[in-house]
């Protein structure tokens, strides 16, 4: 979701249903903030007490905004935290290509998924899959990470 206020929406729907739940996440344009602009601690504060919110969390993001809103996520909020962060490329919406990334993150390249599994879920991630550009090559590579421990 883009923003608070159709988070809160689905919230309505969940009160309207008992004993339906849904995992709501967000997707971000900063380390902080979601893509309307507010702060990620915002919408973990906002969803932490609602009935049928099973898990918050960040979705269609760069990887290098990762750790730092699962940790925002977690100051406000004791849900689960899933993760589903794109590949690492670059979108440019003027020309509607993807690029490389240019930042020196060590999780911004297309092995970076499976890179940052360990920070992130030393920061408090629960679920970690892929969203934008990953491919079966990325999820085998989180596959293989898992089964090593």
């Amino acid at each position: 979701m883009p923003s608070l206020e159709e988070a809160l929406a689905i919230t309505d729907l969940l009160a309207e249903n008992p004993g339906a739940q849904a995992w709501i996440t967000f997707s971000a344009k900063d380390g902080q903030h979601i893509s309307d602009g507010t702060p990620i601690a915002e919408c973990a504060r906002a969803l932490v007490n609602c009935p049928g919110v099973a898990a918050i969390g960040v979705n269609c993001t760069a990887l290098a905004h990762i750790e730092s809103l699962i940790k925002e996520i977690r100051r406000h909020c004791d849900l689960p935290i899933l993760v589903y962060p794109n590949s690492g490329e670059v979108y440019d919406a003027v020309t509607k290509t993807w690029h490389p990334a240019l930042c020196d993150h060590p999780a911004a390249d297309l092995s970076g998924l499976a890179q940052g599994v360990e920070q992130w879920l030393a920061a408090g991630a629960s679920g970690i899959g892929g969203c934008c550009r990953t491919t079966p090559e990325d999820i085998q590579a989180l596959t293989q990470w898992r089964r090593s421990r």
